[in-house]
């Protein structure tokens, strides 16, 4: 079956988004009529039947992700569409099975169940997965925090999945655009130090990387501390005695939704490394670094 985005989106209702709730509104990219859309055909192979809407949900405008709700005879379905390659998606699906395993495990976090993962005919990739009815624009509660705190716990808690190979995962994953290095390590310093600190650093310090934005000057003066760094974070992870424990690689408080019935939502990426570094994470990213450690 071939749909148009332009013809399919329809008005039907106010769907609120993770975030905020806003109104239904077009499909950030039409199909001509020619083009069959490969979310619908997946949706089809999955047993969702005849697509009735297609409706943009996505929190903010502008943003380079978009997220879709699929309107099936079976019911709704969440989607992801995104300029990246499906390489990003297929990890991003991989994370969620791991997370979503070991959050039905700990019964506190609710992890959405990935349908499927594919490439988009103009560029770009797309992510299926289950509908989570989300709740309103609010900020988490103090007791929707302290859950997301004491499941976070039991996450890092849960035995790690297999190849239990120590550090690392099963695929590389990303940040934005930016691809992570899992390669299995032994050793929790080689792999911050490896597989994290190095590549970013050459990456910041390289003019032409897009994660650059220093100056000629400044690019020298990184390009001399660079070894020093590297040595002096070894140095300090070499005593560190956290076993592995499976993260979630950019935990804060912009990439956790909330369900209609205030149960927190987590998403990809993952990967198994030091508990610590999630924590860290949320403090450097998380805006209010105070309130989030109270989790």
């Amino acid at each position: 079956m071939v749909v148009s985005f332009a013809t399919a989106v329809t008005a039907a209702a106010l769907q609120p988004s993770c975030i905020r709730t806003r109104a239904a509104r077009t499909v950030y990219m039409s199909l001509p009529d020619s083009i069959a859309d490969p979310v619908v055909d997946a949706l089809r192979r999955q047993g969702f039947g005849r697509v009735l809407s297609i409706t943009d949900v996505s929190p903010l405008p502008g943003l380079s992700t978009r997220h879709v709700r699929y309107d099936t005879i079976e019911g709704p379905v969440f989607c992801k569409r995104c300029a990246r390659p499906a390489a990003a998606a297929d990890a991003e699906a991989a994370s969620l099975r791991v997370l979503r395993q070991a959050a039905l495990a700990g019964g506190m976090l609710r992890v959405p169940e990935p349908l499927a993962s594919g490439s988009l005919p103009l560029g770009g990739s797309f992510l299926l997965q289950e509908w989570l009815d989300p709740g309103f624009a609010t900020l988490p509660s103090d007791s929707v925090l302290e859950q997301l705190g004491h499941g976070i716990a039991a996450l890092h808690s849960a035995p790690q999945p297999p190849p239990r190979r120590g550090f690392g995962f099963e695929c590389n994953t990303f940040l934005g655009t930016w691809q992570q290095d899992n390669t299995w390590s032994r050793a929790v310093a080689d792999f911050f130090v490896r597989r994290r600190l190095e590549p970013l650093l050459n990456a910041v310090a390289d003019s032409s990387s897009p994660a650059s934005k220093l100056g000629t000057e400044e690019r020298r003066a990184l390009r001399r501390l660079t070894d020093p760094v590297l040595a002096a974070a070894e140095a300090l992870l070499c005593v560190l005695a956290s076993p592995p424990a499976l993260l979630h690689g950019d935990l804060r408080l912009e990439n956790v939704r909330m369900t209609a019935d205030q149960q927190p939502v987590l998403h990809s990426p993952v990967h198994a490394g030091p508990a610590d570094m999630a924590w860290g994470w949320v403090c450097f990213e998380g805006g209010s670094c105070a309130r989030n450690a109270e989790c």
